[in-house]
């Protein structure tokens, strides 16, 4: 997934999308690569693992700053 489209499927701006992709960057839970003019994400082994240990968004959790649902 790109960094454009995590922001837009969140509807934030892509200043936050890259202010907390650089912090899990740092923590190695995702990786960045430019591929030309697009910055791709991926989540690292050790950031699988932390999204499996979370628990399932359901109705009325709030995603983003926004409810979802």
């Amino acid at each position: 997934m790109t960094m454009a489209m995590l922001a837009g499927g969140m509807n934030i701006p892509p200043s936050s999308i890259t202010f907390h992709c650089d912090r899990l960057v740092a923590a190695r839970l995702i990786a960045r690569e430019r591929r030309g003019r697009e910055v791709w994400i991926d989540r690292t082994p050790p950031g699988g693992g932390a999204a499996r240990a979370l628990p399932p968004l359901d109705e009325g959790h709030v995603w983003g700053g926004r409810p979802t649902g």
